[in-house]
């Protein structure tokens, strides 16, 4: 669910994105239910030229900690903060620049 609003140079927008629970999985490969979860984002842009656009924004804005359903494992021995074979944990909140050109 998003709200933008628009002018002719320039817009920001907010969204909500919803990811239900995941409990139907493969017990042949050993996967594991997920919880659902709600990511905020924030992004705006700014038409810099006819052709360049400038976009900015925020994912993940409350820093939801979550599990993405398609996540791996952790293979690698020595992290003490996620032990080998728990899930990857989803991003924490990410911030991102990018510039979009058209011809």
């Amino acid at each position: 669910l998003g709200l933008d609003y628009n002018r002719s140079d320039w817009g920001i927008g907010v969204e909500v994105v919803y990811y239900d629970e995941q409990d139907k999985v493969s017990r042949t490969n050993g996967e594991t239910s997920t919880d659902d979860y709600s990511l905020l984002n924030f992004s705006s842009w700014w038409q810099a030229t006819v052709n360049l656009r400038l976009v900015a924004g925020v994912d993940n804005v409350l820093d939801e900690d979550y599990e993405d359903h398609l996540a791996g494992r952790n293979r690698v021995m020595g992290n003490p903060a996620l032990p080998r074979g728990s899930k990857i944990p989803g991003y924490g909140i990410n911030a991102f620049l990018r510039m979009d050109y058209s011809f």
